[in-house]
């Protein structure tokens, strides 16, 4: 029970921001050297497998800062395309639905007309069809709000 406790007191200084240092290793070896059922060579093992698992946690971190940013770059250059999926009741026709997506997609400020905002229609159930409006940014930084507002005007298109 007490090795769980040292182990979740490195994850959690971890975890919290406060990356774990060769005190806080030094602290943990003692801990388990402490409980008596571990000896020296079983400690150091464990502060060994924490290190590696720091260095995943870091890895780990870095490598999604590094998506993030490639994805930016990537959405800036090519596009990104945000997706909206929309329920609508059988009573309206297909063409009435389609055309009041892309409507409401191309008067959405940071949506792009080309390449043109496009439908899928995804499946149908009892009452409902389900619909996909894809449509395009060249702002991935600003794709939250985009979204936001794509679904504002789609809401207030369909009124």
């Amino acid at each position: 029970m007490k090795l769980f406790t040292v182990i979740l007191l490195f994850f959690s200084t971890y975890l919290y921001g406060q990356n774990p240092d060769s005190l806080t290793q030094r602290s943990i070896q003692n801990e388990l050297e402490a409980i008596k059922i571990f000896r020296q060579k079983d400690s150091i093992r464990i502060a060994m497998l924490l290190n590696e698992i720091q260095e995943m946690l870091h890895a780990d971190t870095t490598s999604k800062t590094l998506a993030k940013d490639s994805l930016a770059s990537i959405g800036k250059e090519k596009g990104l395309a945000l997706n909206v999926h929309v329920k609508v009741h059988y009573d309206y026709s297909d063409n009435l639905v389609e055309e009041l997506l892309i409507e409401a997609a191309l008067i959405t400020n940071g949506i792009s007309p080309h390449p043109h905002p496009y439908i899928f229609q995804l499946s149908l159930d009892e009452r409902n069809a389900l619909y996909e409006l894809n449509a395009y940014t060249f702002h991935p930084e600003n794709m939250y709000f985009i979204k936001s507002d794509l679904v504002k005007n789609i809401q207030s298109t369909f009124r």
